[in-house]
């Protein structure tokens, strides 16, 4: 018997997951933008998926292209999106890279603490 799934957000998120694990980070970067094309929403944590398939395979120009992606996507990045491409630097040896997006991140945890 074969099975119908329509793809949506959570199997988009299962499967850019699955590419972490397998270390595909092509794979994880194919699947986001195939997600627009099967009329799914890109939510954070879908964005997150793939910025951490980039930083298990030391991708941290992907990463950092990711985090740049979120506005153009009307999507807010949150501390686990910053730890995800520090930890995609600090794999990859760009140290300063790693210590600038701390410096932002730390900015970003003191603005949510006062509202």
């Amino acid at each position: 018997p074969q099975l119908d799934i329509t793809p949506n957000e959570y199997t988009f998120s299962a499967a850019i997951s699955t590419c972490k694990t397998a270390r595909q980070w092509y794979g994880a970067l194919n699947l986001l933008d195939m997600l627009s094309q099967e009329g799914c929403q890109a939510t954070v944590i879908i964005y997150n998926a793939a910025v951490s398939a980039c930083g298990q395979d030391r991708q941290w120009q992907q990463a950092l292209r990711l985090l740049h992606c979120f506005s153009a996507q009307n999507i807010a990045p949150n501390i686990i999106t910053h730890s995800f491409v520090i930890d995609a630097c600090d794999k990859s040896r760009q140290l300063g890279m790693a210590l600038q997006l701390l410096g932002t991140a730390s900015d970003m945890c003191v603005a949510a603490s006062k509202s």
